[in-house]
């Protein structure tokens, strides 16, 4: 039933086409868009933007000589600062740059480090992120004379309850009349890993491979002309690079998910996962928990709905990132020839985190090889055995599920109610527990 189901699944997209240890860090992608409408002063000297716009057309670059300019956004007081960055390498999709006066960060000699940087973006980056997610598409009116990523490695200036910014990618730098007026993906020298560049859990390629998932996301859309994708899943999108990421490098095929990330999630998902909200997402106690909640979403959306084989779920993703619409609407067009509401999705994603039953559901309520995939964050699944999460045989839904109109439980063994138990702060929640026999 299951297969059936995937393959109906994969000729309706046909058709449709045819129509880890991480150190503490910030968010920085989203901080900017979040004050999109807010007053931050870009640099409106018209030298410096003639400047900015002829450093990005430059043909030839030499290393350790060519100077190209770039507005930095400063996090503390919120305004952007000029910063000159020193030219290090020209990669096959990227070119490498470092602050000038910040050289001395780098524990590694500067072309050492670029190869380093160069090398990874080029063969595993660039190509894992097109196949999972699509190829960047940038924009033809900034006339650049190729798509290379502009990678600047910087200060960045700003640090919040939750940690510093590891890195970002500001969308203004894609219009022809603001920004940087080139793809640029901002890397902070503050933390910097110059060893282990093999290492699942280092925290730069990580970052690095999660903010250019958002820049090839947000180009995507951009010229599609479709609205940009919501937060809480583009989110997801970014963690899952990362979590593919980590299967591609260090001696095995393991795959790390985001830490602390997952295991906050997991050990009290009390959160909304679509929550998009400055609250949710700007500090904690619940910053952490909606980064692994939308991981573990998308993974789970990736296992059941995207087939058996990696290229299959690649060409899923791909798709879904496509959607038009964004967010819950995108995700129900993408199922829409399985007749699967967004709600009944969201059930089924909280029965396979609650009970992780193989035998229920055609095995939509459980994740397959919980331990292979996740490591030990996987054994903390079925959440309903984390110390008060049960109670008379009564298993709490995590608190993103608070609809049950729609939802039909007549294939399962088991029935659901709201009630108010006291756990979570004693919130009337969902429980679960299984029918009388």
């Amino acid at each position: 039933m299951k297969n059936l189901s995937i393959k109906l699944l994969l000729i309706c997209i046909f058709f449709n086409i045819i129509q880890i240890s991480h150190a503490q860090t910030a968010d920085g992608t989203f901080r900017l868009r979040q004050n999109a409408a807010k007053s931050i002063r870009l640099n409106s000297n018209q030298n410096l933007a003639d400047f900015l716009r002829s450093s990005a057309v430059l043909s030839e670059l030499k290393p350790l000589v060519s100077k190209v300019g770039f507005q930095v956004f400063n996090f503390e007081n919120k305004i952007y600062e000029y910063k000159e960055g020193l030219f290090l390498k020209q990669g096959q999709f990227c070119k490498i740059f470092v602050e000038q006066e910040a050289i001395d960060k780098l524990k590694k000699a500067p072309l050492t480090y670029a190869s380093d940087v160069s090398e990874k973006f080029d063969e595993i980056i660039y190509p894992l992120v097109a196949k999972w997610f699509g190829t960047p598409q940038i924009p033809a009116e900034l006339n650049l004379p190729d798509n290379d990523i502009y990678i600047f490695l910087t200060e960045i200036k700003g640090q919040f309850s939750e940690g510093y910014v590891a890195g970002y990618f500001d969308h203004r730098d894609l219009e022809a009349k603001s920004g940087n007026r080139k793809p640029v993906l901002f890397m902070n020298l503050t933390g910097i890993e110059t060893d282990n560049t093999n290492l699942k859990t280092n925290a730069f390629y990580r970052t690095l491979v999660h903010e250019f998932q958002h820049l090839t996301n947000y180009t995507l859309r951009k010229a599609l002309n479709m609205e940009e994708q919501e937060r809480w899943l583009d989110e997801g999108y970014s963690m899952f690079a990362e979590y593919i990421y980590s299967g591609c490098v260090g001696d095995d095929s393991q795959k790390i998910p985001p830490a602390p990330h997952l295991e906050k999630y997991l050990n009290e998902p009390n959160i909304d996962i679509v929550n998009n909200s400055e609250t949710a997402w700007f500090k904690e106690p619940d910053l952490y928990k909606q980064y692994g909640g939308s991981f573990i979403f998308v993974a789970y959306l990736v296992e059941k709905y995207g087939g058996n084989s990696e290229t299959l779920q690649q060409f899923f993703l791909k798709e879904l990132v496509k959607k038009r619409d964004p967010g819950i609407a995108g995700i129900e067009h993408m199922l829409f020839c399985l007749d699967k509401s967004f709600g009944n999705l969201l059930f089924d994603f909280n029965l396979a985190l609650t009970v992780d039953d193989p035998c229920a559901n055609n095995g939509l309520w459980c994740f397959r090889n919980k331990v292979e995939s996740f490591g030990e964050s996987g054994k903390l699944i079925p959440i309903s055995s984390i110390k008060g999460t049960q109670t008379d045989q009564m298993y709490v839904l995590p608190s993103s599920f608070k609809d049950l109109s729609g939802i039909s439980t007549e294939y399962s063994a088991y029935m659901v109610q709201p009630i108010e138990i006291p756990v979570f702060e004693g919130q009337n929640i969902v429980v679960l527990k299984p029918k009388e026999p």
